[in-house]
């Protein structure tokens, strides 16, 4: 039997990945750094357009109750969700600044990213502001990059 281990362990090394690592970026994370950018400033301004910057299904995972959201509708439920939230809690003037990615993977037709984060908002007349953890996964559908999922991890 530790013969037959011995000879079964040399082809399988190989084949292994380094510790906690997939394929290697393929591409410049940049431009979808600036598509998420630019699709936190459209959901923090209202823009009635934001769904453009999300692919066909969205996953959505967040601090506002029911917390996940999944399907062609996702963002739209959680957006509801999230005014819905305000609305109870008197706040006002929310908006999510991204700092530079922790973690930016690209490899082939999708992306993966971390980025700390601070969200901004009035509640009752005071300013507040939480440090949060946002990841965000993307996917190329037809050479454009879309937001196919999105997660908080923080404070609300």
């Amino acid at each position: 039997m530790p013969r037959a281990m011995c000879l079964v362990l040399p082809v399988l090394l190989p084949a292994a990945t380094p510790a906690g690592g997939t394929a290697a970026p393929t591409e410049d994370p940049a431009p979808i750094i600036a598509m998420i950018r630019e699709a936190v400033r459209a959901e923090d301004t209202g823009d009635p357009d934001a769904g453009r910057f999300y692919a066909p299904v969205q996953s959505i995972t967040d601090v506002v109750p029911p917390f996940h959201w999944h399907g062609p509708d996702a963002r739209t439920r959680w957006m509801e969700s999230v005014a819905r939230d305000f609305e109870a809690r008197d706040r006002r003037n929310g908006t999510i600044l991204l700092a530079d990615p922790v973690v930016a993977r690209v490899a082939a037709d999708r992306a993966y990213f971390v980025f700390p984060a601070a969200f901004s908002f009035e509640e009752k007349g005071l300013r507040y502001t939480r440090e949060a953890t946002i990841a965000v996964t993307a996917v190329r559908i037809s050479g454009a990059w879309k937001i196919e999922s999105w997660t908080w991890a923080g404070p609300d």
